[in-house]
């Protein structure tokens, strides 16, 4: 996965009165995330900041977890488990490749 560094060195005439320095990510645009939590200064909001993310992943993803469970536990798709099993473990082994690829800048992210 790519990352980018961005080092600015501003030098020039002392400047007087209210100067604004702003740099914009768009990566994840209208997503709150790390580049949000990181770039909280007070120490104690920052922490909390990230124990409220941590705590709001964990019950989405046991959301989903369950919700998927649930489904795999009907009766529809337990009558063809047979067939959806090697599906699943396709998509899987299809899903872990592209990620690793990724990370290796081998294949692109599309997110």
């Amino acid at each position: 996965m790519r990352t980018t560094r961005l080092e600015v060195v501003l030098a020039g005439p002392v400047l007087y009165g209210r100067v604004r320095v702003a740099f914009h990510d768009n990566d994840y645009r209208d997503r709150i995330g790390w580049n949000l939590l990181g770039s909280i200064h007070d120490r104690l909001l920052g922490v909390a900041g990230l124990a409220i993310f941590a705590v709001c992943t964990a019950l989405s993803m046991t959301l989903l977890t369950t919700g998927f469970g649930r489904a795999l536990a009907s009766a529809p798709v337990r009558a063809s488990f047979d067939r959806l099993a090697p599906v699943l473990a396709m998509l899987s082994l299809a899903f872990g490749s592209w990620y690793a690829l990724g990370a290796l800048d081998l294949a692109p992210y599309f997110l």
